[in-house]
């Protein structure tokens, strides 16, 4: 269970943990400074995380990480409000300067 805000947790049923992923200075694979907006999993089970000012992330599992997409990768904005799934699995994101897919 993702949990979004100020920051970002997970919530793991089966033992009970959180984990709790912040924004960290400096530090490759940490999420961006802004609150989290969106937290969308996709139909290949992988995790986007929307955020006011830093772009849209995706996490990648197995490194524990985040990856960034943001205006220098072709995003309208980074204020990212939504992310959503289409029928065909095209992410479609909002933004404050327009959709991008």
């Amino acid at each position: 269970v993702w949990i979004g805000g100020e920051q970002l947790a997970c919530y793991e049923p089966a033992t009970g943990k959180y984990r709790v992923f912040e924004h960290a200075s400096g530090q490759a694979g940490s999420l961006g400074r802004g609150d989290i907006r969106c937290i969308l999993e996709d139909s290949h089970g992988r995790i986007w995380v929307t955020t006011e000012g830093s772009g849209l992330y995706l996490f990648e599992e197995e490194k524990g990480a985040f990856r960034a997409i943001t205006q220098q990768d072709g995003l309208p904005s980074d204020v990212v409000h939504q992310v959503r799934e289409d029928a065909k699995g095209r992410l479609w994101v909002s933004t404050n300067h327009g959709l991008a897919r």
